[in-house]
């Protein structure tokens, strides 16, 4: 039997400005690499119904398409993301996407940032294919946020 764990939760404290970190985090699709920031481009379009979809090319991972949920200017970030391979990288597809969450606080002339991905169980995969998804996420955010840190440096 499959233990379905629903949410990735995890943070970091950066030593850098707030600015600097929103500027980061907010740009759709910024984690999807292997570590390390590759040469991407992010264009946006509306949809019909007034959803923002963001449609990430350029890096190894091949095109993605995420939806932005929300931005509050140096506070939280969220967006739609189909992290498995059911979903052809498209957030707006029939399989399902997580819902990824940038929240930032200041704390003593520095940022925490706490990511949370929720949403796994909802995926219209197999039981197997969401602990295996939800295990390789576990391992990249904490890559992610490294990463991030590194950048804001």
């Amino acid at each position: 039997m499959v233990t379905q764990v629903d949410e990735i939760r995890q943070s970091i404290e950066i030593d850098a400005p707030i600015e600097r970190v929103w500027k980061l985090v907010s740009e759709p699709g910024w984690w999807i690499n292997d570590g390390e920031l590759q040469e991407h481009e992010v264009s946006l379009s509306a949809q019909p119904d007034g959803t923002l979809v963001a449609e990430v090319r350029g890096h190894g991972a091949g095109v993605w398409r995420l939806v932005v949920v929300e931005l509050i200017e140096n506070e939280y970030a969220a967006f739609r993301w189909a992290p498995h391979a059911a979903a052809g990288r498209d957030a707006t597809g029939p399989t399902g996407s997580t819902l990824v969450e940038f929240t930032l606080r200041p704390a003593s002339g520095r940022v925490v940032v706490e990511v949370v991905e929720s949403g796994f169980c909802a995926l219209a995969i197999t039981p197997d294919r969401i602990a295996a998804n939800h295990a390789d996420n576990t391992e990249g955010w904490g890559q992610e946020l490294a990463l991030l840190a590194k950048l804001a440096a």
